[in-house]
């Protein structure tokens, strides 16, 4: 028997399943649809990284253990950056498809809406983000957070410092979030910052070649956990 009791708990399940994953609130985002554009738009093989002697890629419960894994994989990696990563090897045949997605961009329009301003720190839609995994920050072709092995840990609150001054005269600025759970998730928001901003790009070959070719994302990380920035 179907129950008012049991209605309102099936809704409230499907409700925390849909924002489970979360977006930027600043700077705000231009969505490709109607739907919620928090869910994971590919996802990348495990078999892409070589696991470093003795650890893992698929700890459980500890999500964490595989986030320090896949960081320390990747800096080893001929990867110039988590973007390059990304790029290169996400396979956009998986993910969820709810709404229109880029490879670029994702969930996300960085072309058509209002241009945002650029907020103090940038910041994560409810708090802390919910799965453990690096992220980075980029506005245009410049790092404006660095590489970081565990952004869930490391920015708590969901609040990002990065430089702003470098984002002055740039026409989009992008979040990379790779979550390392027992696949390997990938999250990417694009913010229209700027009047001569453009439209997002399906050509992965071209996204990924443009990453390889900017600079690296490794060069001021610190130890597990924590990010030296050049500023």
């Amino acid at each position: 028997m179907i129950t008012v009791f049991t209605i309102a708990t099936l809704t409230a399940l499907a409700t925390s399943g849909v924002n489970a994953h979360g977006t930027l609130a600043k700077p705000a985002l231009k969505l490709t649809g109607t739907g919620y554009g928090g869910n994971f738009q590919s996802d990348i093989p495990m078999n892409a990284l070589t696991p470093p002697a003795g650890e893992k890629f698929t700890n459980y419960p500890d999500y964490s253990k595989n986030a320090a894994a896949v960081s320390k994989a990747l800096k080893a990696s001929e990867y110039k950056s988590l973007r390059h990563f990304m790029y290169a090897k996400q396979d956009m045949s998986h993910g969820r498809f709810n709404m229109p997605k880029t490879a670029e961009c994702g969930f996300t329009d960085p072309f058509s809406g209002a241009v945002q301003a650029l907020p103090d720190k940038v910041e994560w839609w409810g708090g802390q983000m919910i799965h453990d995994g690096p992220c980075e920050i980029w506005c245009d072709d410049v790092v404006v957070l660095p590489f970081t092995e565990n952004c869930r840990v490391t920015y708590s609150d969901g609040k990002f410092p990065y430089d702003k001054s470098k984002c002055q005269n740039k026409n989009r600025l992008t979040m990379y979030w790779l979550s390392t759970l027992m696949e390997w998730q990938v999250y990417i928001d694009c913010a229209k910052i700027g009047a001569n901003a453009v439209a997002a790009s399906n050509d992965t070959a071209t996204i990924a070649a443009k990453a390889k070719n900017a600079p690296s994302s490794f060069g001021n990380t610190g130890s597990v956990g924590t990010v030296k920035p050049a500023w």
